[in-house]
């Protein structure tokens, strides 16, 4: 059915009190016949570890494996590992480390990227405690530093959440941008968001992914919602929206 480009299978095996999450995740992999997923790391999250994550995950067949960038450590160092386990894909998430765009050169992970040809998932989440509240739009902070690069490939995690459909406006005119809808498939639930991303569905079937970010939410709700908006659409549209967009990103 889909490629999942957001499924967070964890070192611990759990994810703060739900645990199993393989065995769980696997009967779900069956029961809706994915054709792959993306397992997307964290770091400061259940003993996240690259090294550990590599081992764990990577003979896994139709995994794509996303690890997560220390923001805090040498990037060179890390793109090496990185490319030595054959990943050329890292997700950036400034709010694991109590960041925010403004507290880290992204235009220097960007350089490095683009050098040594990395696709990134950035997180759009950008809501949090007030300590860490933005001060200025991180949208303009992404676009400053991407425009020197648009040859990177880059798939916006959330798609941007409550902004979701200013963000699709954003990643319009690149051939190298994407929007990721997870998180924001569900958390927005009988908002205005659904009929932003019911618009996607029908309008930007070549710029939109889909991802559950399990185990945070129910998959068979999740999938039942794929549904709603997949209703109507012709092969071509299915086909781009549940799997075609992500090999092209990947490719």
């Amino acid at each position: 059915m889909i490629i999942d480009t957001n499924v967070h299978l964890t070192i611990s095996d759990q994810w703060g009190n739900k645990k199993n999450l393989e065995k769980e995740f696997f009967k779900i992999y069956k029961k809706y016949h994915l054709r792959g997923f993306a397992c997307v790391g964290i770091k400061n999250m259940e003993k996240y570890d690259n090294l550990k994550f590599f081992n764990k995950f990577n003979k896994k067949k139709n995994i794509y494996l996303v690890p997560a960038l220390d923001l805090n450590k040498s990037i060179e160092k890390q793109l090496r590992l990185f490319k030595k386990h054959k990943c050329k894909i890292l997700k950036i998430h400034p709010r694991s480390f109590d960041k925010t765009m403004n507290d880290f050169d992204l235009e220097k992970i960007f350089y490095y990227c683009n050098k040594e040809n990395f696709k990134i998932f950035l997180c759009t989440y950008f809501n949090d405690n007030p300590n860490n509240f933005y001060t200025s739009d991180p949208k303009y902070i992404f676009s400053k530093s991407y425009k020197r690069y648009p040859d990177l490939k880059v798939l916006l995690m959330h798609g941007g959440c409550e902004r979701i459909l200013e963000f699709s406006e954003l990643i319009r005119f690149s051939k190298n941008l994407y929007l990721d809808l997870s998180l924001t498939i569900l958390k927005y639930t009988g908002s205005s968001v659904d009929h932003d991303i019911k618009f996607l569905f029908n309008n930007f079937d070549k710029k939109i992914t889909l991802g559950s970010d399990f185990p945070e939410f129910n998959y068979d709700i999740f999938i039942k919602k794929i549904r709603y908006f997949l209703k109507g659409l012709n092969k071509e549209k299915n086909d781009n929206i549940c799997y075609k967009n992500f090999l092209n990103f990947i490719k």
